[in-house]
């Protein structure tokens, strides 16, 4: 089995048969595979140097390498598994620019978005706010609750996958109510 991350530059491997040279070496696809792509998989019909390119997508692939000599012929099945490249999220430009306000005496709540691979987790570092800031760590779905004081209130959020992490200065204002 071979494996690879999608985006890659690609890599070789050598590969080796026993027996009287010259070898001719062929690459075929599998009946579990569909047809490979021309030149993403390619392998040199007189070295039999196996060589994965650049541009493979996620997923897998099966394929069969034959080799022959004027003794006879052998094949190999093969596996590649191309992995998804995993990227870091980055935080949906949305048109709140990350500044909230509320009433006094009213719980406010609205989803924080971000894009990057799966799974994201989301988290509220508390910058000297009160504790009734929350967010969801599977929704995104951030809460303010009812108990703030009039003011301004600065917190960061944090989204998390896999391949790194994120955060985001927040403000939330508190104004009076207006009866």
């Amino acid at each position: 089995m071979f494996r690879m991350t999608e985006g890659d530059s690609g890599y070789s491997v050598q590969l080796h048969a026993t027996g009287t040279e010259p070898f001719h070496w062929e690459l075929r696809t599998s009946g579990r595979s569909p047809r490979l792509r021309s030149g993403l998989i390619t392998i040199d019909s007189q070295t039999g140097l196996l060589t994965f390119g650049a541009g493979l997508r996620a997923g897998t692939l099966y394929f069969t390498v034959y080799v022959e000599n004027s003794g006879g012929s052998a094949s190999m099945d093969c596996v590649l598994e191309v992995a998804e490249r995993m990227v870091a999220p980055v935080f949906a430009v949305e048109s709140h620019n990350y500044e909230f306000a509320t009433r006094q005496g009213h719980e406010f709540s609205t989803t924080i978005t971000a894009y990057g691979s799966a799974t994201i987790t989301y988290s509220v570092e508390n910058n000297q706010t009160p504790s009734s800031i929350y967010i969801d760590p599977y929704t995104g779905q951030l809460t303010f609750g009812a108990t703030y004081e009039l003011g301004d209130y600065y917190f960061t959020i944090r989204a998390t996958n896999s391949a790194g992490s994120v955060t985001q200065v927040c403000r939330i204002t508190v104004w009076t109510q207006i009866y």
